[in-house]
């Protein structure tokens, strides 16, 4: 990830999903972005936290 201070759609800074159309101006690569709009994570900013909550989080509350 390397553009955490806007979305991917649009300027990221007021888009919200319905705002997000085929009328709005979307990245060429969504992976390199924290946010898609200015309130919904990316698909590899979720798999980042999925990750680090299974590696780092989970373990703690195995018996």
């Amino acid at each position: 990830m390397e553009i955490t201070n806007q979305g991917c759609c649009g300027t990221g800074l007021i888009e919200v999903a319905p705002l997000c159309n085929e009328f709005t101006p979307v990245c060429n690569d969504a992976s390199k972005y924290v946010f898609w709009d200015s309130l919904h994570s990316t698909e590899v900013t979720n798999q980042y936290i999925a990750k680090y909550i299974e590696t780092q989080g989970l373990p703690q509350f195995q018996i």
